[in-house]
C-alpha cells in the first residue's frame, strides 16, 4: 500500500518520500495554515479539511504528528490513563450492550488531547471518534465471502481488538478491525489536493474511521466488508477546546535552567536501578555481550546504503558508571545531528551504534553550522568526494567501526572557530525519540575536548524536564512556551513539494 511514500502520511493524499526534507515542507505548508489550540507542552495545531485532521505538536526541537478521519463520534469509550508521548488508554464499550459485562479490551490510541491537558482520566463514558490508519487491508465482497476465509473466520463479521497485549495492556497504538463499510467517501485534503479514502466501518462496538491510500482500494467499496490493522488515533469532541483566534506573544524557554534540570535528572537516572539497562546496552557485561551489525540512514540517501559496523564496546564496570555520573554534573546539553545510525535505532526496536556530529560554543548559527557539516559529511562519505575538502573528510570518518568514546576533530574550513567533533556514539533504546530521529537529532550531554564523554540522554529527563519548565510558565499564566530561537512558529525547513 504506496510503500514509496511516507507511511501514515499517504493514508491521507499526502504522497511524500519517506525523507526528511519532504516532510518537513509537507509540516511547513500544514503549520502556516493550521489553527492553533493552547497546548500543555510546545505549541498545539491542526490542519483540518473534511475528513482529515493532520495534528502537530512543536516541542524539544521537533515535530510530532497525529492523523484522523473527520472528528465524529461512533464509540464510547472510558479514559483509563493517560501516556507520555501523547498517547492514552481506553476502553471502549459497546454502545448496543452496555451491561458492565461486556466490553472491548482496553485501546492504546494517540491522542492530540493529552498534548492539550484536556482529557482527565474519568469513569464516565465519553463519545470518541476513532480512526484506523490502514497499514494492510482487506476487502470482501460479502460477509459470506468473508467467512469463506480460512484465517478470519472464527473472528466473524465484525470484529475490534488491539493488535498485540502484553500482561492485559496493548502495547502498541496498533488495533485490528473486521466491519462492514457503511459509507465509502473518496475524498482529497485541502493542502495537497492529494486523494485517498476515508471509510465508515462498523464493529460490534461501534463505528471506526478506516483510512486509506486512493492506490488502496479498487472500486466502490461501500456495503464491502473490510479487514484492516494499522495505527489507532482518536479524539473525545466533547472536550476539545476551542481554536485560538489571536496570535499570542513569543514564549522561550530558560536554556540554562533547562539544561541545568537536565543534568539533575539525568544524575537520578544514572543511581536508579533503571539505568540497569541502559548501561548494559551500551556497556554490556561479558555474558550479555551483543554484537549488531548494519547500518541504514535515516533519510533516504541513507538508507539506500548497506554498510556493517562491528561493534567495540567497554564492559559494564563501576568505574565506567562513576564516569557517567561525574559528567553529568557538569557536561553541556546539545543537540547531535545524526550522520549516519543503525537500521534498529529508527525502527525504534533497540539501540545501536551512530556517528553524529557535536560542537560547543554560543554562536547563534552553531546548530545550523552542525547541520551543514552533518549534510556534507554524509554525502562525502556515501556518494564519493567530489574535491580535495571532501577527501579530507571522507578519510576522516571511512573507518566505521563503532569505537566507545571516540571523537575525530572536523577541520575549521567545514565549522570555522567552532569546537566540533564527529563522535561515535551509541544510542539506547531508553533515548530513543522516533520524532526527533525523523529530524536527524539526537539529545545529548556532552563534555568539551578531544577525550571528554559524550552520551545520548535518558528520554525520560528531557521529557520531564520541558514539561516542568512549560507548567511552570503555564501556571504562571504566560503563553506555552517553545525552544529557543523558533518565535511564533517551527524554524525554517525546506519548501513545500508541489501537488502530486
Amino acid at each position: 500500500m504506496s510503500s514509496n511514500y511516507a507511511p501514515g502520511l499517504c493514508s491521507y493524499g499526502f504522497l511524500i518520500p519517506y525523507e526528511n526534507e519532504a516532510i518537513g515542507g509537507l509540516l511547513q505548508s500544514a503549520w502556516d495554515r493550521a489553527e492553533d489550540f493552547d497546548g500543555a507542552t510546545g505549541e498545539t495545531r491542526r490542519l483540518k479539511s473534511d475528513y482529515v485532521s493532520l495534528w502537530m505538536n512543536f516541542n524539544d526541537g521537533s515535530v510530532s504528528t497525529i492523523l484522523e478521519v473527520g472528528n465524529i463520534p461512533g464509540m464510547v469509550a472510558t479514559v483509563d490513563q493517560l501516556l507520555e508521548k501523547k498517547e492514552a488508554l481506553i476502553t471502549v464499550v459497546d454502545i448496543h450492550d452496555t451491561s458492565p459485562e461486556v466490553r472491548a479490551c482496553p485501546f492504546r490510541i494517540q491522542c492530540p488531547q493529552t498534548w492539550l491537558g484536556s482529557l482527565p482520566p474519568t469513569d464516565e463514558q465519553l463519545p470518541v471518534s476513532l480512526t484506523l490508519t490502514a497499514q494492510d487491508a482487506q476487502f470482501f465482497i460479502n460477509e459470506e465471502a468473508l467467512a469463506a476465509d480460512a484465517q478470519l473466520a472464527d473472528y466473524g463479521s465484525h470484529f475490534f481488538c488491539p493488535s498485540q497485549l502484553e500482561d492485559d495492556l496493548p502495547t502498541q497504538a496498533n488495533a485490528f478491525v473486521i466491519g462492514k463499510i457503511l459509507l465509502a467517501i473518496h475524498t482529497e485534503n485541502d493542502l495537497t489536493e492529494g486523494k485517498f479514502w476515508a471509510l465508515r466501518v462498523r464493529t460490534f462496538a461501534g463505528e471506526i474511521w478506516v483510512a486509506l491510500p486512493d492506490d488502496a482500494v479498487h472500486g466502490d467499496p461501500h456495503g464491502q466488508f473490510i479487514v484492516a490493522q494499522g495505527v489507532l488515533s482518536g479524539t473525545f469532541p466533547d472536550c476539545l477546546p476551542e481554536p485560538n483566534t489571536a496570535t499570542e506573544e513569543e514564549g522561550g524557554l530558560d536554556t540554562a535552567l533547562l539544561e541545568e534540570r537536565v543534568r539533575e535528572l539525568t544524575g537520578a537516572y544514572f543511581q536508579s536501578p533503571e539505568a540497569n539497562s541502559y548501561f548494559y546496552e551500551i556497556h554490556p557485561d561479558p555474558i550479555a555481550l551483543k554484537v549488531s551489525k548494519g547500518i541504514g540512514l535515516v533519510n533516504k540517501s541513507f538508507r539506500e546504503a548497506a554498510k556493517s559496523m562491528p561493534v567495540k564496546r567497554v564492559l559494564d564496570s563501576p568505574e565506567i558508571r562513576n564516569r557517567y555520573q561525574q559528567a553529568a554534573t557538569a557536561a553541556e546539553l546539545v543537540m547531535a545531528p545524526v550522520v549516519i545510525a543503525n537500521n534498529q535505532i529508527l525502527e525504534g526496536s533497540s539501540g545501536g551504534p551512530a556517528l553524529v556530529v557535536i560542537g560547543f560554543g554560543e554562536d547563534s548559527a552553531l546548530f545550523t553550522t552542525l547541520k551543514d557539516a552533518q549534510e556534507i559529511l554524509t554525502k562525502a562519505h556515501l556518494e564519493g568526494p567530489e574535491n580535495a575538502q571532501e577527501q579530507e573528510l571522507a578519510t576522516l570518518i571511512e573507518d566505521e567501526e563503532y569505537h566507545f568514546g571516540r571523537r575525530r576533530p572536523l577541520p575549521a574550513w567545514l565549522v570555522g572557530n567552532i569546537e566540533a567533533y564527529a563522535v561515535d556514539l551509541w544510542i539506547p533504546k531508553q533515548s530513543i525519540e522516533l520524532e526527533t530521529l525523523m529530524m536527524e537529532i539526537v539529545f545529548c550531554l556532552a563534555e568539551r575536548g578531544p577525550n571528554g564523554l559524550t552520551f545520548a540522554v535518558p528520554a525520560v529527563a528531557i521529557n520531564q524536564a520541558m514539561d516542568e519548565q512549560n507548567n511552570a510558565r503555564e501556571a504562571s499564566s504566560t503563553p506555552p512556551p517553545l525552544p529557543p530561537g523558533t518565535g511564533s512558529t517551527p524554524p525554517p525547513l525546506p519548501p513545500p513539494l508541489p501537488p502530486q
